[in-house]
């Protein structure tokens, strides 16, 4: 295969993507999961771009680098950081976690982000005009937000890998992450606010403090979505698990709940994988069907 055909198979690959094809109902399934999947890859890269926007428009718009993040709220970028953050809150409230606990804690992590939005905190230098502020409220809010994701990541992220059949090493692996993760996301903001209560002039480290806070945050959503897709669980539901009819009331009289448990998600994972075989035959089958470009031929 020589370039010309290479490069004619990609553009007619990117064509037949962007076609708005329908979902059949044998998709539906994985469309919700893409969509589920794709929600926190939004907020971990809304996560890392706040930052970098808040400095390099400002930088564009003739604005110095702020001593914090929050101090963006009192320059032209008001409304680019007053919207980041509204984005990140509605998608923490709107985002259904794993249980009951962790879907309330998301909830309220959701609120204190447009606190945090909406009560500023105090100008750092002399404004024309007295704007409202409520530093203190601020600072509770911004502190609170990274306890109620730490919390998460510390004890709630193992809720999917108690569930998941991976390797033990790998859970280990990911529990290790996770608290590295929620215990950074404490330390950082108690830092910055530690800084703050001790030194007047603190340049911009406060603001990169923060960032790395933030990117700390947006490494959790990274980690947690790689996890789920190496174990399956959205797949195989096993949050919902159903009782698996084809076991007689004596077999299931000699396995634990455990045991049964274990057998039934085997049983599923070999079902979603020859199901989702079949999805992405018909899937592939059809986007050649309706193309509108034919195949590409050998030059």
């Amino acid at each position: 295969m020589n370039f010309k055909t290479f490069l004619a198979n990609i553009i007619s690959n990117i064509i037949g993507r962007f076609r708005m094809l329908p979902i059949s109902p044998n998709n539906y399934r994985l469309h919700i999961l893409d969509t589920y999947s794709s929600t926190r890859i939004g907020i971990a890269i809304i996560g890392i771009l706040f930052p970098l926007i808040l400095w390099f428009i400002g930088l564009m718009l003739g604005i110095e680098l702020q001593g914090s993040i929050s101090a963006y709220y009192h320059t032209p970028m008001r409304n680019v950081f007053v919207g980041i953050l509204f984005a990140i809150g509605a998608s923490l409230y709107l985002y259904k976690g794993y249980s009951t606990i962790e879907d309330f804690v998301l909830d309220c992590a959701g609120i204190l982000a447009l606190c945090i939005a909406l009560l500023p905190t105090s100008p750092a230098t002399e404004l024309e005009c007295d704007p409202f502020t409520a530093p203190y409220l601020h600072g509770i809010s911004a502190i609170s937000f990274f306890i109620l994701i730490a919390y998460i990541c510390i004890f709630r992220a193992s809720d999917t890998l108690d569930q998941s059949e991976i390797d033990e090493s790998r859970k280990s692996f990911y529990k290790i992450i996770y608290w590295i993760l929620g215990v950074s996301m404490i330390a950082l903001p108690l830092f910055s606010a530690l800084w703050l209560y001790l030194v007047d002039e603190t340049g911009s480290l406060i603001f990169w403090v923060e960032s790395v806070g933030v990117w700390v945050f947006s490494l959790y959503w990274i980690v947690k979505t790689i996890e789920i897709k190496e174990s399956h669980l959205e797949e195989m539901n096993q949050f919902c698990p159903q009782p698996n009819r084809s076991h007689s009331p004596n077999s299931d009289r000699t396995q634990t709940p455990n045991q049964q448990t274990k057998t039934d998600n085997s049983q599923k994972r070999q079902e979603l994988k020859g199901r989702r075989q079949k999805d992405e035959y018909k899937v592939k089958g059809t986007r050649e069907k309706d193309s509108p470009l034919p195949p590409a031929l050998p030059v």
